[in-house]
């Protein structure tokens, strides 16, 4: 299994530049990629595996632990789920989502069920697709009846009599 295959979400690929503080030291970081549920970081001297950091990225600063290190990477699981975009556009405010669902309200729980609405729009598209396919069948066997004069009636009523309409 690969180690995209184990991650609980996909990833966002990125660059910026962060901070890293904990009992043995603190090093500049490059966060290369990240998750609501952690992030991939490089630095010349990377905290130990199991380490408790503190992670500071603008003005935000979290309590993260290193799950892995090996060379000059390293990855941070965060303690609590984060919004990606809230952590890294550097503006104050809440980043955990249990913060922004306390201030969003709607908003906060419309995004924690976009996939359920996701879902259910892929669902109506669908069904809406269908529904125009099957009217278009319809109006094209209703169409090609009636050029030969008779009506689907006419069509109907002839056939259940037991004769075929003729075609012309």
């Amino acid at each position: 299994m690969s180690i995209e295959e184990r991650r609980a979400e996909p990833r966002t690929a990125m660059v910026r530049e962060a901070h890293v503080r904990w009992a043995g030291g603190e090093s500049d970081i490059t966060v290369v990629d990240a998750s609501s549920v952690g992030m991939q970081a490089t630095t010349s001297r990377p905290p130990a595996r199991g380490e408790f950091v503190e992670l500071v990225v603008g003005p935000h600063a979290l309590v993260c632990q290193v799950r892995w290190s090996a060379g000059n990477r390293f990855g941070l699981a965060f303690r609590e789920p984060v919004s990606v975009t809230a952590l890294l556009d550097g503006e104050p405010g809440p980043v955990t989502l249990a913060e922004l669902d306390a201030r969003g309200g709607w908003l906060a729980a419309l995004t924690r069920k976009a996939s359920a609405l996701g879902r259910g729009l892929q669902f109506t598209v669908l069904a809406a697709v269908l529904g125009a396919t099957a009217a278009g069948a319809a109006a094209w066997s209703i169409s090609s009846h009636s050029e030969n004069g008779r009506g689907p009636v006419d069509v109907v009523r002839l056939t259940m009599a037991g004769s075929t309409p003729a075609q012309h």
